[in-house]
């Protein structure tokens, strides 16, 4: 049984689960095969949508591309799985540098540097998806473990 304790520990799951709902969602819709203009809709102010750069799954287009397909599993995955200490004390540097990879990809396919590829793509927006989840979550101080007991690093994390 999940036991929540303080309302800190509770208000620091619930945030977990709903980042972590979040990021599934395009995976989810995929899977399922829900395609829909109304799904479709609510992803287009985030992402292009661009046939060719989205990913098939089960017969059925994601409602968003690649790249922001990955950095949805990236978000899923920052905010379910159990926080690193290294995003405590370099997670301004690793958010960076996830970013940056994902615009090095993006400027190296709109220069035909190299053909567009999926795979590099969903891992540099995962990676991205993955670094600025976990550093906020740290940032704010609200990381939970499955458990529910909350620990506050905010003191670790904030800089001097």
């Amino acid at each position: 049984m999940l036991h929540l304790g303080t309302g800190a520990a509770t208000a620091a799951l619930l945030t977990r689960l709903l980042l972590g709902l979040v990021g599934a969602l395009p995976w989810l819709l995929a899977a399922f095969g829900l395609n829909s203009p109304a799904f479709r809709g609510v992803f287009q102010g985030l992402c292009h949508q661009e046939p060719e750069r989205s990913l098939i799954i089960f017969g059925s287009q994601m409602v968003v591309c690649s790249r922001c397909a990955g950095i949805y599993a990236g978000m899923a995955i920052g905010a379910l799985a159990p926080p690193l200490g290294f995003m405590v004390r370099h997670g301004r540097a690793v958010v960076w540098t996830a970013f940056s990879l994902a615009a090095l990809d993006v400027a190296a396919t709109y220069f035909s540097l190299y053909p567009l590829n999926h795979a590099v793509r969903i891992a540099t927006g995962a990676f991205a998806g993955w670094a600025a989840v976990a550093f906020v979550l740290g940032e704010l101080g609200s990381v939970a473990s499955p458990s529910g007991n909350a620990t506050t690093q905010a003191g670790c994390i904030r800089r001097r």
